[in-house]
């Protein structure tokens, strides 16, 4: 679904050590090549495993949220509507 994200979507953004708590923000970053996996996949079964890095940039005011934290995101695309 990589072809779906898009720079400036939003992304709605939740921690474990923060059950029930979501973070609105939007991706400022998709890499251009796939990371944390070998060069040389050549099966499909295995080609969907690529992970992309993406960033998203997430106000945080009360200064909640911590750098490494652990985290999941859920990015809105038009296939969302």
């Amino acid at each position: 679904d990589l072809e779906r994200v898009k720079w400036g979507q939003t992304a709605r953004v939740t921690t474990d050590g923060l059950p029930g708590k979501v973070y609105d923000g939007r991706v400022a970053f998709i890499s251009s090549s796939a990371e944390f996996t070998p060069k040389n996949i050549q099966t499909r079964k295995e080609r969907v495993k690529l992970v992309y890095r993406v960033k998203i940039d997430i106000p945080n005011p009360r200064l909640e949220l911590k750098p490494g934290m652990p985290a999941d995101a859920e990015i809105v695309t038009d296939a969302d509507d």
